[in-house]
């Protein structure tokens, strides 16, 4: 029977498991097992053992649950298709059934313990009269990572939210592992979180296992989790929000492709916690690794990467520049001189007919001159006139009086503050409606304005304004509205309060990574195919210079319109 390979959560454990079949029963791993003993005590081969938990090549952790082979029983229950009530107890814990041939939507219900309603509630896209074989079937809405940070400690599965009455012991044990040897030694755990997507023709018998032996694809992300700490920062917080996207993104994109295994380590944020993870021989396999927002832990885990032909990928950095003189660096964000010149060349092009205006407070923080000068000298050169007006408190009618009544004019601030906008918005806006051309005034803004609400967005929109930005969610598009529904149903709550979401950059960036991997069969020194997310866009190209990596090159003018409505172009 054809099965996917499905991560079952464990805490902050994700452990790949084949679908059980009627004579399996899933086995909870004890401190010090091994591999041998567990075959051993239950009677079976090692490669018996294998065949069914493929993950297990990788090695054993206390807490890894397995699927063992049982014996047959003839206490069989027809009510509850035919499966003994060890056997129904063990099937009831699946995550996952792939439709064999023959069985009914009821039957697998009803196998499974639930009414056929349930099954299709957890399956919202399946049609009762329209499925066929080979469809993966989802069995509980609890396939997540805990709900917050603070049970990432738990042992077992139980309710998101809710720890385990170890969790006690549990801290205890991971404050030890992170304390340090006294010859300076860091005390961490290299064993990685991992899940792994499925393949669309993998078998109990072992498909996903020789197609990985076949072509390995892996990404590995190198994270400050900070599983140790009793009080968790808002930054771990974001951190493991950017892990859960991603592991959405690996669930969305499980039925389609080649497996792809992903790693998770906690680096702790300390170098000693990197060094050690970096010496794990599953990252030295892997394709990719994504590396925290420290740069001199990136600049590390990028020169032993560079020797294992692992890319990094740098999502975090903003301004490093690896990426010019080593070719495995994969830099996410536009660099901030590449993203001054896209912006510049697309406001001429675009801003075609309208006068510039640069505005400017006289004692206001002007901290964006360096953008304002290069856009001038741009104009400059272009033969395009522009004026400037300062200033000293608010700007006011008599400050605009100068202007005529019969052109159009896109203002530009030298302060992407709220602040400032609130001193200059006003008076624009008087201005724009003595006119009677809707066109009249524009305004042309920064990055920090993606974060405006209410009053400050509504005035974004009255003046028609226009920014550039690295990345924009609309919060009220489907593709961000559906993600978010997923979100709370895996981890029972919202996605935190932050721009940009980190649930929905790893999401992006694990849809992208993970696509990438499988449409060039893990060699990325191909053309990556650009991909338009959510909240990012990502088009790569190689740098310039002989031992250059890739550079995303991609940026967005976002247009607010009157009425609210927002519109998002990749430029």
């Amino acid at each position: 029977m054809s099965c996917k390979i499905k991560a079952v959560i464990a805490a902050i454990t994700i452990v790949s498991l084949p679908c059980l079949a009627a004579t399996t029963a899933p086995y909870t791993v004890k401190k010090g097992e091994t591999i041998y003993g567990i075959s051993k005590s239950h009677g079976i081969t090692i490669d018996e053992l294998l065949k069914y938990n493929p993950s297990a090549r990788d090695g054993l952790k206390t807490g890894d649950v397995l699927v063992l082979p049982v014996g047959e029983d003839s206490s069989r229950d027809d009510a509850d298709g035919g499966m003994t009530k060890k056997e129904l107890a063990a099937a009831k814990k699946k995550t996952y059934h792939t439709i064999a041939k023959g069985q009914t939507l009821y039957s697998i219900a009803k196998s499974y313990g639930l009414t056929l309603d349930e099954l299709l509630n957890l399956n919202p896209g399946v049609d009762s009269a329209d499925y066929k074989p080979g469809m993966v079937l989802r069995l509980t809405a609890r396939t997540a990572l805990p709900a917050d940070q603070s049970t990432t400690k738990t042992q077992g599965l139980g309710e998101p939210g809710k720890p385990s009455v170890d969790k006690a012991k549990a801290d205890k044990k991971d404050k030890k592992k992170n304390k340090k040897k006294k010859g300076g030694e860091p005390m961490t755990d290299p064993t990685p979180v991992v899940a792994e997507t499925a393949h669309e023709n993998d078998s109990a018998e072992g498909g996903a296992s020789d197609i990985q032996e076949e072509r390995p694809m892996s990404i590995a992300l190198i994270l400050p989790f900070m599983l140790g700490e009793n009080h968790v920062s808002k930054q771990a917080q974001l951190y493991t929000e950017f892990y859960k996207g991603f592991m959405l993104a690996a669930d969305t994109l499980s039925h389609r492709g080649a497996p792809v295994k992903i790693y998770a380590f906690d680096s702790a944020g300390n170098a000693d916690s990197v060094k050690a993870i970096m010496e794990n021989p599953l990252v030295a396999r892997s394709s990719i690794i994504i590396a925290p927002d420290d740069q001199e832990q990136m600049r590390y885990i990028a020169s032993k990467a560079k020797d294992n032909g692992t890319y990094v990928y740098n999502t975090f950095v903003i301004r490093d520049e690896s990426f010019t003189d080593n070719p495995f660096m994969i830099q996410a964000n536009v660099p901030h001189d590449a993203m001054y010149l896209l912006a510049i060349d697309n406001f001429i092009k675009r801003f075609d007919g309208y006068t510039p205006v640069f505005i400017s407070h006289e004692t206001g923080k002007n901290e964006k001159g360096e953008f304002t000068q290069a856009l001038k000298a741009a104009l400059t050169e272009k033969g395009v006139e522009y004026k400037e007006i300062q200033y000293p408190n608010y700007l006011s009618a008599s400050d605009l009086r100068p202007l005529s009544a019969d052109t159009r004019y896109v203002f530009v601030p030298a302060s992407g503050s709220r602040t400032d906008f609130h001193k200059f918005a006003s008076a624009l806006k008087t201005f724009k409606n003595e006119g009677a051309d809707p066109e009249r005034v524009r305004v042309f803004g920064y990055p920090e304005w993606v974060t405006f609400r209410g009053d400050a967005f509504d005035s974004l929109c009255d003046l028609n304004s226009v920014i550039y930005s690295r990345f924009y969610n609309d919060q009220s598009a489907y593709p961000s509205r559906n993600l978010n529904s997923s979100f709370h149903r895996w981890f029972g709550r919202e996605m935190l309060d932050a721009v940009p979401s980190q649930g929905v950059l790893g999401f992006d960036t694990g849809y992208f990574l993970i696509k990438a991997l499988r449409d060039n069969d893990g060699d990325l020194s191909r053309r990556i195919s650009p991909y338009e997310g959510i909240q990012s866009a990502f088009d790569f190209m190689t740098a310039e210079g002989d031992e250059a990596g890739l550079v995303n090159d991609a940026l967005y003018f976002i247009y607010f319109r009157p009425g609210g409505f927002v519109e998002k172009v990749k430029l």
